[in-house]
């Protein structure tokens, strides 16, 4: 508990001189009086108090900048990833059209999302497959490691088909999502 101090010996309160002193400012030293002490909760003069208060404006201003720009960066690489899997899906497919179209429609569009869904497929098998799993293949496969890539391309195949609209769902909720993130930084 601090000592008062008469302000009749030259220290009174910074704002009211003639009482006396019960506190001091947390930040500046200056003294204050019970009610000048009792104004601000974070017990400090009222020059501290608004620089406390203008400083905590800023890193909030701060902070939401940086938050703006981060949901921006977001939207930004969503969007990228969404149109490379719609550009390199779309192209495959409109190929592997071209190719089973020859055969009839049915074919047609089986090969164009077979074909689509390869680079997606490819990345999961050599994700799963290791390098130890590939040599085992090659090894089961008995000196004819063409067989074993022919397999690999084959599950690419396979697990592409279902992992390409996934990916491209995915990549859509993404872009949704950053587009209702943004909206909501931009409204506050």
């Amino acid at each position: 508990m601090k000592t008062e101090v008469k302000a009749n010996v030259g220290m009174g309160c910074y704002e009211h001189p003639e009482r006396t002193v019960v506190a001091t400012c947390n930040k500046c030293g200056k003294f204050m009086c019970k009610e000048c002490a009792e104004k601000n909760q974070s017990k400090l003069c009222d020059s501290c108090e608004q620089q406390r208060i203008a400083n905590e404006k800023q890193q909030y201003e701060n902070k939401k900048a940086q938050v703006k720009q981060n949901v921006k960066n977001y939207k930004k690489d969503t969007t990228k990833e969404l149109i490379k899997v719609a550009i390199i899906s779309g192209v495959l497919a409109i190929i592997g059209w071209s190719i089973g179209n020859s055969d009839g429609a049915g074919n047609a569009f089986t090969m164009a999302w077979l074909l689509a869904g390869f680079p997606w497929g490819w990345k999961i098998i050599n994700q799963i497959m290791d390098g130890n799993m590939m040599t085992w293949l090659i090894i089961l496969t008995e000196k004819f490691w063409i067989v074993a890539y022919i397999i690999k391309f084959g599950l690419a195949f396979l697990i592409g088909a279902i992992a390409w609209p996934i990916k491209l769902g995915i990549s859509i909720y993404h872009v949704v999502s950053a587009k209702r993130i943004e909206n909501k930084v931009n409204e506050k």
